[in-house]
């Protein structure tokens, strides 16, 4: 994505800016055309703005007055940054963008005059940087919208060769030889070819995740990860067949491209692609790996005996552990429920508190703030902050998430009554 320097973009809306007045000052006749010209600049100008303001005086604009200057700055960062919107980094999101900042530019862009006006030719500034950061953040929200319509939304041919050109980097005539129906890439066309090439009426659109997971395979290009809340709430609207499509669309995005996220999965690449695509749902063994990859909480999609099933089979350690924690009046079942590798738990005052599952000695996690200063005299182990040796399903809970956490191995049920007595009682 060759994306133009802020400084450079912000120099070509000043000259944008100076078109703009200079239009504004045939609208109205002197001298109410003279006075709207200048109070629009914030300078005051002799004759056309594009034929005598200097160089130092154009780059004294203040772009601070415009808000057409606040939406440029806002696309060209969320650019910038490989955002998912224009506000929230991590959560897909393509209305606000669309709505308060491209629609206006695009706006702003069709409105500046196309002819010269005075004694420098300054109509090219239209067709410069501030077009192009247009076009990117146009191409981009259609990459985004793919994202964001995988969990219930059958929308998936939303860029062209353009858009991808742009995104990636790579000239046209180089990625129409991997596009096509059969291809890497497969296309799609809409409306009817006319009898002759220049009478050609066909849009030529590309498979969003075709073209997302050539992306993501490409050392160069960017994107930030979704944020896992944001997968989560997403599973609770959708049906099965859209909870497999999103997962595969997300894992594309946090993970890396199909062929590496597919034998992880234990499915093959095409099989990936079509369920990608939603063409059937992952088995149950191969969802389920699916979300521990991605480290988000399946529980929105899984029926309430789902949830009595990952208690069903407890060992008799966990089992006893278990009931220990969901007698206790102090304590309840986290909303989230529970998982096939960790049962959650939380406190009545809001502390979060987890037991990963064993086949002999289950572990009893609280975050370390809560045990440091309660849990004195305790055989604990400290898990630290990290994502790496520790078990990923514990990210789950929000205060467990980048969180250092203190774990107890129950030999004993009664170990685990005192601890939670230390921990629980003084917050009761």
């Amino acid at each position: 994505m060759e994306l133009p320097a802020l400084t450079d973009t912000s120099l070509n809306l000043r000259h944008c800016l100076l078109l703009k007045a200079d239009d504004l000052f045939f609208t109205l006749a002197e001298p109410q055309s003279m006075q709207m010209r200048d109070s629009f600049l914030g300078l005051e100008v002799e004759g056309l703005a594009d034929e005598n303001v200097s160089e130092e005086e154009i780059r004294s604009i203040d772009l601070g007055r415009f808000s057409i200057a606040k939406r440029v700055q806002l696309l060209h960062a969320m650019l910038a940054n490989r955002q998912l919107s224009l506000h929230k980094p991590n959560t897909p999101d393509t209305e606000d963008a669309r709505n308060d900042a491209l629609h206006f530019v695009e706006h702003f862009l069709s409105t500046l005059p196309t002819v010269a006006l005075g004694g420098l030719d300054l109509t090219a500034a239209r067709n410069r940087e501030v077009r192009q950061v247009w076009e990117l953040a146009s191409a981009w929200l259609s990459l985004i919208e793919i994202i964001e319509c995988a969990f219930y939304d059958d929308t998936n041919w939303l860029l062209t060769v353009s858009d991808l050109a742009l995104l990636s980097g790579i000239d046209v005539r180089t990625l129409r030889n991997l596009c096509g129906p059969s291809k890497t890439i497969r296309t799609q066309a809409t409306g009817e070819a006319k009898r002759t090439p220049s009478d050609a009426n066909v849009f030529v659109y590309l498979n969003g995740t075709d073209a997302l997971d050539w992306l993501r395979s490409r050392k160069d290009f960017r994107i930030v990860p979704i944020d896992t809340a944001w997968i989560t709430r997403s599973l609770e609207q959708a049906d099965e067949r859209n909870a497999t499509r999103g997962l595969l669309i997300s894992a594309i995005v946090n993970l890396g491209p199909l062929e590496r996220i597919a034998p992880a999965i234990g499915i093959t690449v095409e099989k990936a692609r079509a369920y990608a695509n939603g063409e059937g749902e992952l088995a149950a063994n191969s969802f389920e790996r699916l979300v521990h990859l991605l480290t988000v909480d399946p529980t929105p999609i899984t029926q309430e005996s789902d949830n009595m099933k990952y208690t069903a089979d407890l060992s008799p350690p966990t089992a006893s552990l278990h009931k220990l924690l969901m007698t206790d009046p102090r304590i309840e079942e986290h909303p989230k429920g529970h998982s096939q590798y960790v049962l959650r738990y939380r406190t009545k005052t809001g502390h979060e508190i987890a037991v990963e599952k064993r086949v002999k000695t289950p572990l009893l996690y609280f975050t370390r703030s809560l045990a440091d200063d309660r849990l004195t005299g305790f055989d604990l182990e400290y898990v630290p902050a990290t994502k790496g040796g520790r078990n990923s399903n514990l990210n789950t809970l929000e205060t467990f998430r980048g969180k250092p956490l203190a774990c107890l191995r129950v030999n004993e049920l009664e170990t685990a009554r005192k601890a939670l007595n230390a921990c629980v009682g003084s917050l009761a």
